[in-house]
């Protein structure tokens, strides 16, 4: 074949002969190899060719149980956050959000036929099944007129329509570095249409082998979709005609053409249609199994890995798909959480890029300048929100080692602050004693807080010698007004008796009050002074 001649014109046999004699030197030139390669890969009669398993990954959304649920809980998931529109300041990074805007009512009401919500689901469902999605813009036109002349005319986007990714082929300019136009094709042999760029919004997962056409997140677990399906028909064919294993027949005994034709003739009316019936075999004759059976290839487990699989290559833990065998509040709450934070994030970052680059340039207004720009951001609140409980334990942790005030761990629940009057809402507090923390303490300070509970503690036996005290005489008195002749009472004795009483509970606590000093003190010194680095 001759290597030398015009690309713009070479026959596709032309074409795979140059890619495939492409040398080392040229493939480092990838510029000067796209349009090459995008003729060879993509250009047929002049349009692109759509992949033929595009409409087999749709169409399995609709036949396969665990895919369906797989996709379904993804597009849920984001279909019900909300968009909002930023005004970012290019300098300093400083964010505004924008309250009102016709791009956010069109994403909210598309199209008079749907809801925001639809357009959402219809994107991330085609985005995970084909790895492509696109949305169809339709302009208004708005004139300013004056006196009757047409001064101004400017096109804004006015609708949404998602479309079908096996519908809608890109066509890569020459050089393969963007796309030319789209061809909207509803069927092979149906009439095309060509599309402007500016009126389509495309959106793609990535592809290592493929430009322009994205990788679905179910299409690894290709294999696993299909080992269920047929483990599937397996089920069907046995439930409705009955499945009889492969093997054979065997006698000891000679059998002649006419027996044989009628064995023949019993195995196919045993064989062909629904239900179970009875075969009996005479002359000997025994069946042999050569298959292998179900149970020996752990049938059910299969299907429960192929399961598996077709959620794993989508990113959905089993709560998520509603498998709650083994679920515990606690495995529940971390998978949630990771399929929220390693799941849906990413995809949400995926489709903010595309909207930003190919749709909110649409509207004038919201054109990028030397100083600002504007962007779409998923509301990730509900996303990310902590249940009450977590909350609450981290807040109160917060609040016990002295990082936060009560009123601020109030403002975070959502609380209105302490009451007027009501003091301590903006102290600091430490675990040991929730004394307010004025000023961390140092070694004099550390003695002086001893000093001042020894103090106190002192204070509490004096109130104890006192109520002693009150209580004698008080006995005393009753003690008196029982008897008729109080001089025979030995009141000195009872004096001395509690006073020895009062003398050992006073060496008591004397003893219990500089055992807690000790205690206390080293307690205090552990968790508020520093450690020496040794």
């Amino acid at each position: 074949m001759n290597d030398k001649f015009d690309i713009t014109t070479a026959t596709p046999e032309q074409l795979q002969y140059m890619i495939d004699n492409v040398t080392p030197d040229q493939l480092m030139k990838a510029s000067n190899l796209g349009g090459m390669i995008a003729q060879a890969t993509f250009v047929q009669d002049g349009h692109v060719v759509s992949p033929e398993n595009i409409k087999d990954w749709l169409e399995l959304y609709t036949t396969h149980v665990w895919t369906y649920v797989a996709v379904y809980s993804v597009a849920n998931t984001i279909a019900k956050l909300k968009l909002q529109l930023w005004k970012k300041n290019k300098k300093t990074g400083a964010i505004e959000k924008v309250e009102s805007h016709r791009i956010l009512e069109l994403l909210d009401k598309p199209n008079k036929d749907m809801c925001g919500y639809d357009l959402m689901e219809s994107l991330v469902t085609y985005l995970e099944l084909a790895g492509n999605a696109y949305w169809e813009i339709v302009y208004a036109t708005n004139t300013t007129s004056v006196d009757g002349k047409t001064i101004k005319q400017k096109k804004t986007p006015d609708e949404l329509y998602s479309i079908r990714p096996d519908r809608l082929s890109p066509v890569p300019k020459k050089d393969n570095k963007e796309i030319d136009l789209y061809v909207f094709q509803t069927k092979p042999n149906a009439r095309k249409k060509e599309i402007p760029v500016e009126e389509v919004v495309p959106f793609e997962y990535f592809n290592p082998i493929r430009d322009w056409f994205g990788l679905g997140s179910i299409q690894p677990a290709k294999q696993e979709i299909l080992q269920d399906l047929n483990m599937i028909q397996w089920n069907k064919n046995f439930f409705e005609g009955g499945v009889i294993p492969q093997g054979i027949l065997t006698t000891e005994l000679p059998i002649n053409k006419v027996e044989q034709t009628d064995l023949n003739e019993q195995l196919k009316s045993f064989l062909i249609g629904k239900g179970r019936k009875i075969l009996l075999l005479s002359r000997g004759l025994k069946f042999e199994q050569v298959s292998v059976n179900p149970k020996d290839l752990d049938f059910l487990a299969g299907r429960d890995e192929n399961k598996h699989a077709v959620l794993a290559s989508e990113g959905v833990p089993p709560v998520v798909a509603g498998i709650m065998d083994n679920a515990k509040y606690a495995n529940y709450i971390l998978q949630i959480n990771s399929y929220h934070t390693d799941t849906i994030l990413p995809k949400l970052r995926k489709i903010e890029s595309a909207l930003n680059n190919h749709f909110v340039i649409r509207f004038p207004d919201l054109v990028p300048t030397d100083e600002y720009e504007y962007v779409l951001l998923f509301d990730t609140t509900e996303l990310l929100q902590e249940d009450e409980d977590r909350i609450t334990d981290r807040l109160d942790k917060q609040f016990r080692n002295g990082w936060i005030t009560p009123n601020e761990a109030r403002a975070k629940l959502n609380m209105e602050s302490y009451p007027e009057g009501v003091t301590g809402g903006d102290e600091f507090y430490i675990s040991t004693n929730l004394q307010p923390l004025k000023k961390s303490l140092s070694e004099e300070g550390l003695e002086r807080a001893e000093d001042e509970l020894f103090t106190k503690m002192g204070q509490l036996e004096n109130n104890i010698t006192d109520a002693v005290s009150i209580m004698k005489s008080e006995i005393k008195q009753e003690l008196a007004d029982e008897f008729d002749t109080p001089k025979e009472i030995d009141i000195n004795k009872i004096q001395d008796d509690a006073n020895q009483q009062i003398r050992e509970i006073r060496e008591g606590l004397a003893k219990e009050i500089v055992a807690m000093r000790s205690s206390i003190k080293k307690e205090l010194k552990d968790e508020l002074m520093p450690r020496s680095a040794g």
